[in-house]
């Protein structure tokens, strides 16, 4: 009885409040938790940007598949990158870009920078810009991943215990459910757009075609603001886990010698 008594409600939402309680994981999940949503929007909006803002037919589209090639690379370089340059300003630089990125394209439409609609060179920068992120993306969940790794240590430094299935459950589940909030916000959007339902390109009026472009080109992407102010709190740098990391082996070098004592947990310096 006092067995299944452990496994209730109560528990789970006091463990939850433990790893929220853990400062870095929090800025984390609200990172992840942002960033999804954003990411969830633009990708729902994805499909109109490219039919209505560029223009862009089903033949067309069915090159942007080619995006997979972004992920190789991602995960081929991961490593070499991890090497040289500290996680928190991986992530960071991932985050900058999709802001700039997302701006940066079309506005360079807006001022008549780009090919126009309909041309192969535009076909082939927009496809070459979608590998781009992909690359970026895939970089950007990788390193989620090993940020996470190295939280729990922080975790066990700071409170002796270590939360790894609720971490990742909460992780994972922020990030797909927030994603769908992202989707529901993009419909949001089309309707305050008043976008035409299954309208022809030649169709839509040029002033919504517009607006459509601000919405997913400049406003969307500057809500990438937010986890960046948040990530750029983020205090476990390489040296500092280095650190935590090493006095955890000592510490569970002396808890196998039997010369532990549960005082020797200490909060983030």
């Amino acid at each position: 009885e006092s067995e299944r008594a452990q496994f209730s409600f109560s528990r789970v939402f006091s463990e939850l409040m433990l790893a929220l309680g853990t400062t870095q994981f929090l800025l984390v999940f609200m990172a992840v938790l942002i960033g999804s949503t954003i990411a969830g929007g633009l990708a729902a909006l994805e499909l109109y940007l490219n039919t209505y803002f560029w223009g862009l037919t089903p033949e067309d589209l069915r090159w942007f598949p080619l995006s997979i090639v972004g992920a190789m690379i991602a995960f081929s370089s991961i490593s070499w990158i991890q090497r040289r340059v500290d996680k928190k300003t991986i992530i960071l630089t991932t985050f900058t870009f999709l802001l700039v990125d997302g701006i940066f394209m079309v506005n360079l439409r807006f001022f008549d920078l780009l090919p126009e609609n309909g041309s192969s060179l535009l076909l082939i920068i927009l496809i070459s810009n979608h590998i781009l992120r992909t690359i970026i993306a895939t970089i950007y969940g990788i390193m989620g991943a090993s940020v996470m790794a190295d939280i729990l240590d922080y975790q066990e430094y700071k409170t002796g215990k270590r939360q790894e299935g609720m971490f990742f459950s909460a992780i994972s589940f922020s990030g797909k459910a927030v994603s769908g909030l992202g989707i529901v916000i993009a419909g949001v959007i089309i309707d305050f757009l008043n976008f035409p339902k299954s309208a022809l390109p030649s169709d839509v009026p040029a002033e919504v075609i517009v607006n459509l472009g601000l919405a997913v080109g400049v406003g969307i992407p500057l809500f990438y603001l937010i986890p960046i102010g948040l990530f750029s709190l983020y205090r476990l740098t390489r040296s500092e886990h280095e650190r935590i990391y090493g006095e955890l082996v000592e510490r569970r070098a002396r808890a196998a010698s039997g010369d532990f004592s549960l005082g020797e947990f200490k909060d983030l310096k």
